[in-house]
């Protein structure tokens, strides 16, 4: 899939190349997930995790942080996973020091983080070391659907990943 720049997808001034198609399959997009358990043994069967758009033009799908249910964004060009002040508070997790990084479109952002946390899709559980904390809504339109978070690759760390777009 081709780069493209979340503000400018969000406020409806760009459309991401190869997306239009894909973007109109609803139903049976999954991400399947061999899950592995935490001595590193395969399960016998993958997790499917359902992708739906969000917003149109963004993979998301829904799982559970603190107990609590929310939709994440599936970022699969993001740097680190990134949760919101309101999911951090449910972990119980007080966001300390600062992380720094650069959008796409070299913007900085600036966060904090929470450490050890755990988000469960499906019956996977991706433990994650570090998380940033970041209110979405600052990128967002104001009538957004809330988000939980944005879960980036890197919490898929020791598991097989299967991307499946081309089933409806």
């Amino acid at each position: 899939m081709n780069e493209f720049d979340f503000a400018s997808l969000v406020q409806g001034t760009s459309k991401p190349q190869g997306l239009v198609s894909t973007r109109r399959m609803f139903a049976v997009v999954a991400l399947g997930i061999a899950a592995l358990t935490q001595q590193g043994v395969a399960q016998s069967q993958p997790t499917t995790i359902a992708l739906k758009p969000y917003l149109g033009v963004l993979w998301s799908f829904g799982a559970e942080i603190g107990g609590k249910p929310g939709v994440f964004l599936f970022d699969t060009g993001g740097g680190i996973t990134v949760i919101t002040p309101e999911s951090a508070k449910a972990i119980g997790c007080a966001p300390w020091g600062q992380l720094s990084g650069f959008r796409m479109r070299g913007d900085r952002v600036d966060m904090t983080r929470c450490n050890d946390v755990s988000v469960r899709a499906n019956g996977a559980t991706l433990m994650t070391a570090t998380v940033g904390v970041f209110d979405f809504a600052k990128l967002l339109p104001k009538d957004a659907p809330p988000l939980a978070g944005s879960v980036a690759l890197s919490s898929f760390t020791g598991k097989v990943v299967t991307i499946d777009l081309g089933h409806q």
